[in-house]
């Protein structure tokens, strides 16, 4: 009879645990962790959990947003559409650009394309707030269109300073900013207003640098306003 309970009590723990694995393993099913650069057709209709920068946002008419996040180490975006019992409240839950947010949601197929959709405000928890970050400069060349707009700060070495002046006046100066990585140069066009760096940097300088990238369709390049130019 001992024996029978014994064997009893182990059946029922077995069958306890059992369960319980089985429950945190639906768990982990019901939400899948994954890459913004990974999600594809093959994960619509799952529920995926992602984090990155939202590189833009847009008001809807019923209330809602629509929110582009990005990876920008792989050069990958996806959408977020978000209704409006949806849209996080409270101090600092601002959706705007430059936020970095863990996003929770059910993956659908528009316009052939992965989106993810949310339900609730919990869904999209902010991570850190907008503001200035650095990034290598070949993170931000392989996929500079990423960060049109967005203050950031990198580093590589200045070169081909030129003093820019009207009217005898001085108003700044070019350069480009190189940097190699993995057998590649990367260079990007900046200026500097009102500063002469030629006479407190040599070319070739090591140096950091803190500004706003846009695109400029009259030079048909992308540049960066420089606002901060440090020595390294």
């Amino acid at each position: 009879m001992l024996e029978n309970r014994k064997l009893l009590v182990t059946v029922t723990v077995i069958a306890i645990v059992g369960v319980l694995s089985l429950v945190a393993y639906s768990t982990t099913l019901g939400q899948l962790e994954i890459a913004i650069g990974d999600i594809d057709m093959s994960h619509d209709g799952l529920v995926v959990v992602t984090i990155g920068t939202i590189t833009d946002s847009r008001a809807l008419s019923d209330g809602g947003a629509s929110l582009t996040i990005s990876d920008f180490n792989t050069s990958s975006s996806i959408g977020v559409y978000v209704p409006s019992d949806a849209v996080p409240t409270g101090e600092g839950a601002n959706l705007v650009f430059g936020t970095l947010v863990r996003v929770t949601g059910t993956v659908s197929m528009y316009l052939e394309s992965p989106e993810i959709g949310v339900a609730k405000p919990g869904d999209i928890v902010i991570l850190s707030g907008p503001g200035n970050s650095s990034f290598e400069l070949a993170t931000v060349m392989r996929s500079v269109q990423l960060f049109d707009g967005m203050e950031i700060t990198t580093d590589g070495q200045i070169m081909d300073m030129e003093v820019l002046s009207s009217s005898g006046n001085l108003t700044g100066t070019s350069f480009r900013l190189r940097q190699q990585s993995e057998n590649q140069t990367y260079y990007l066009e900046c200026i500097c207003f009102d500063r002469d760096l030629v006479a407190l940097h040599d070319e070739w300088d090591s140096v950091r640098i803190t500004g706003t990238i846009s695109y400029y369709e009259n030079s048909g390049c992308w540049r960066m306003v420089v606002e901060v130019v440090f020595p390294i």
